[in-house]
This record gives C-alpha cells, sequence and structure tokens, in this order.
C-alpha cells in the first residue's frame, strides 16, 4: 500500500489562524502611501493581526494573500510570515522549497460560481467559500473573519482609475497598470460584490468594519456601506462635548 505523503500546507480556517480582536486587511492602492503611519499605530495599539494582499509593506504582516501564480513567483519568496495561496498556485510552486514549504495555507473554496453571482456569501466552519476568489484583496477582506475579530481595518481598496478610455489600477508603490479586456469589462460587478455582498458579510458576524476618511474604497462613501471612520469618530466626540457644554 502506498504511504500516503502529507501535504506541505494546512487549510486556512477558524481552527489555524491566530485569534484576534483586531484585524488590519491592506489592498494595495496608493491610499496606503497615506495612511500606512496611521496603521502601524492602530495595529500596535490593539495588537492586530495583519493581512495583505500580493506585497511586502513598512509593517509587520502576519499573512499574505496570493490568488495568482505570476505574482506568487515573483514576490512570495521573499514575503515574511504565513502565505495564503488559491488553487490557481500548484503545490509544486513550492513543495521543494525550504523557504515557503513550511508556512504555505490553501484557501477552501469552489470554483463556480463566480462571486458576484451569488445571492450570499457562505462560509462554513471548515473554513469553505462558496464562490471562487475574485481578486487576494477581497480574498484578504474574506479571511479576517477566520480570525473572529471584532473589528476590521481595511485600507488600500482604492480601485480602478479611467484614463483616456482605458482603466488602470494604481499602486502603493506608484506602479501604474493598464487592466486586461476582462478585468475592466468586470469592474461595475466587482464593485458591487464589494459593497453589497463583502462588507455587509462581515457586518452579518458581528464585525465592526473601519476605514480612514481619505480610503477611496472602491467609489464608495463609507457611510453608505456602514463603515466608520476617523472623521465619524471625531464628528462624534464632538457631539458629546457639545451635549456636555450645554
Amino acid at each position: 500500500m502506498r504511504k500516503k505523503l502529507r501535504r506541505p500546507y494546512i487549510r486556512a480556517s477558524f481552527k489555524t489562524m491566530r485569534q484576534a480582536s483586531h484585524v488590519a486587511v491592506l489592498g494595495a492602492g496608493p491610499s496606503l502611501n497615506k495612511n500606512i503611519r496611521k496603521i502601524s499605530k492602530w495595529v500596535k495599539k490593539n495588537k492586530a493581526v495583519v493581512i495583505a494582499a500580493n506585497y511586502t509593506h513598512r509593517l509587520r504582516i502576519d499573512y499574505t494573500v496570493f490568488v495568482g501564480r505570476k505574482l506568487f513567483l515573483k514576490y512570495a519568496e521573499f514575503t515574511p510570515g504565513v502565505i495564503i495561496v488559491s488553487n490557481g498556485i500548484p503545490g509544486r510552486f513550492f513543495e521543494h522549497n525550504r523557504s515557503l514549504k513550511n508556512r504555505v495555507m490553501r484557501i477552501t473554496y469552489r470554483r463556480r460560481p463566480v462571486a458576484w453571482e451569488v445571492q450570499e456569501i457562505k462560509v462554513d466552519d471548515k473554513g469553505r467559500i462558496n464562490h471562487n476568489l475574485p481578486s487576494a484583496g477581497f480574498s484578504a477582506i474574506l479571511l479576517s473573519i477566520f480570525c473572529r475579530p471584532q473589528q476590521v481595518l481595511i485600507s488600500g481598496f482604492d480601485g480602478p482609475v479611467i484614463h483616456k478610455g482605458n482603466y488602470y489600477m494604481d499602486h502603493f508603490f506608484h506602479d501604474h497598470k493598464l487592466m486586461d479586456r476582462k478585468a475592466a469589462h468586470n469592474i461595475e460587478h466587482v464593485r458591487k460584490y464589494f459593497g453589497f455582498q463583502l462588507i455587509p458579510y462581515l457586518q452579518s458576524r458581528g464585525i465592526s468594519v473601519v476605514a480612514f476618511d481619505n480610503d477611496m474604497l472602491r467609489g464608495y462613501i463609507a457611510e453608505e456601506l456602514g463603515i466608520a471612520t476617523s472623521v465619524k469618530k471625531r464628528s462624534i466626540i464632538s457631539t458629546i462635548r457639545n451635549f456636555l457644554c450645554v
């Protein structure tokens, strides 16, 4: 009888990811450059877990999510902490790499339907997601629930910009990348998934989602999505002070 080989990774789930009351999730938008110091202070103050998408940053990262092969091959080996990958990244990419194989987790999800076609997001007790993964950034937001947080800070989810009829994705490291036709065609689908499904799903689990007042949030105003911002917090404090002075 053939001996069953031990997989060089474990599944990302409620049991395998670090538990924390606060989680910071970092996209790759240029707003990160304006907020990185504030993020660092928030993380330190709240002893937060940090989940990033694709890239390293100027602060400690606990988990980095990759869903595409190209960025995984380019950055994963030089990325500290635990690496979480999609099924689109074959085991042969890391099974024989000593610097990777003992710190890789897999995301468990269905390849179909696409994210924005589901009526509602469902994640079972074993961490299985009921749809495919639209991006590393959105996957990172969704995976934050495995830490069982009370509050999740999201930053760097600016979304695409249009220039001379073409859509581009700007990144915090000053990259200006032209989007392919398929990605450009799905921009509005992805935006609605973010605003009408992903953020409400976290909130439905009792998680408070927060952001900074200059975060773009895929073109949404934070208040539209029930996301608290530093501006909102200041206004609440001001209201309390005015009430006490009456």
